[in-house]
């Protein structure tokens, strides 16, 4: 067997999928007429959408350049679905931002509140096969047509391009989305590969993983 292929998706669809669930969880269950709740909500809900469109972002600069040099014309949906998003997001924040504008003895904000949640999840709805689309036919044509080299040169040029807080903001949703066994990949990467910035990698984990989960990392990067 040959070196494990490179997924470039793995870890931020991970965290994607995990936001976007326990936002929608979160949302469901919300008490729209607690300001504190609701303040906290709006909070997430912004994260999450600048967190989606920061990979299209991504994806659009970095990946889909690299997909179009091996297979022309491949990139064109995933440009349409990106496109069909960033509108839909466009109408969800608009919509989301009036109800959490809602004073909360408005007897007509937990109704607005349900929306909000329905909303999201049909943005889930469209946005799922969207992500499992580049796990399966992206990802094969690019480990069939590119080396792991020429795929770890195209992503770290776009971790290169992104700035610390950015990097520190992905880690947040990544690391407790993973594995233990990717966390340690991710982090000992980053060590190789960006070691000025791995003492502050090494702060995000363990502010956002469990007491255990943080020393199991620990172990797995002294191993």
């Amino acid at each position: 067997m040959g070196a494990p292929r490179l997924d470039v998706y793995r870890d931020i669809h991970k965290a994607l999928r995990a936001e976007l669930f326990e936002t929608a969880r979160r949302l469901g269950r919300a008490d729209w007429r607690d300001p504190a709740e609701v303040e906290a909500l709006q909070a997430r809900v912004g994260r999450l959408i600048t967190e989606l469109r920061d990979h299209v972002r991504h994806e659009e600069e970095h990946m889909h350049p690299l997909i179009e040099r091996r297979v022309p014309g491949l990139v064109g949906p995933l440009r349409a679905d990106h496109a069909a998003q960033e509108a839909f997001l466009d109408e969800f924040e608009a919509f989301a931002e009036r109800v959490f504008a809602m004073a909360a003895d408005d007897p007509m904000r937990p109704r607005a509140g349900l929306e909000v949640y329905r909303t999201l999840s049909r943005f889930i709805a469209i946005y799922l096969p969207h992500l499992e689309h580049e796990e399966t036919t992206i990802t094969r044509a690019l480990w069939e047509l590119s080396t792991n080299e020429e795929i770890a040169e195209t992503y770290g040029r776009l971790i290169g391009t992104m700035p610390r807080e950015e990097l520190r903001g992905s880690l947040e949703i990544m690391l407790p989305a993973i594995n233990p066994h990717e966390r340690a990949e991710l982090l000992g990467g980053i060590r190789a590969g960006m070691p000025d910035f791995y003492s502050e990698a090494a702060a995000v984990a363990q502010r956002v993983l469990s007491a255990e989960e943080w020393s199991a990392l620990q172990r797995e990067l002294s191993g």
